[in-house]
């Protein structure tokens, strides 16, 4: 029976042997799986982040790319409206011939008096708007000294304050618009695109 007892001993020993090393194998390739799987999903997780960000490169470098489009064609347009329409070389032309002179001299009057209307219409409208809301005010001014009671202090004082905020209004917006567009025009000029 000792031979018995040894194999079957031996044979307990080697199954609980098999199993112990299977549960550790089992533990250990749940183990490894469990690892593979948080490397992967961070290997995701950086991918996805990757991801954003040159999206965001991209909307940005898009942004950008409009952005300068637009400046690139804003300055094309002030160049193109900086060119001379007139040039030397047509103006020769048309006064080179006989039959072609009063085309010449026609042409020529033409864009000097559109020249000369252009030049004025910024200082014109300055003037008219500055001149119309002066008159505008003295007027109202007239009025509320002619009616008497009619305005009491409160309405007097409202009127006056809405057209002197008018008149600043007014007059800030032509002086920057003017201003604004000479510095614009100098500095184009001054870089010569």
């Amino acid at each position: 029976m000792a031979i018995l007892d040894t194999l079957l001993a031996g044979g307990l020993t080697g199954l609980l042997g098999n199993l112990t090393t299977t549960i550790f194998g089992f533990v250990n390739k749940k183990q490894e799986n469990k690892h593979e799987f948080a490397m992967k999903k961070l290997g995701i997780e950086s991918m996805e982040r990757e991801a954003k960000m040159n999206i965001q490169v991209t909307e940005t470098k898009v942004q950008g790319d409009i952005e300068l489009a637009e400046m690139q064609s804003f300055n094309e347009s002030i160049k193109q409206n900086a060119v001379d329409k007139l040039t030397g070389d047509v103006l020769t032309r048309l006064f080179d011939h006989k039959w072609t002179i009063p085309f010449g001299v026609l042409i020529t009057f033409l864009f000097g008096l559109v020249d000369f209307v252009k030049a004025l219409i910024r200082p014109g409208i300055t003037l008219y708007l500055t001149i119309a809301m002066t008159v505008i005010y003295f007027n109202a001014m007239d009025i509320i000294k002619m009616a008497g009671g009619v305005y009491d202090v409160e309405m007097a004082t409202e009127l006056f304050n809405q057209i002197t905020q008018n008149i600043l209004y007014v007059g800030t917006s032509c002086i920057m618009w003017w201003f604004g567009d000479r510095r614009l025009a100098k500095t184009m000029n001054k870089n010569k695109f």
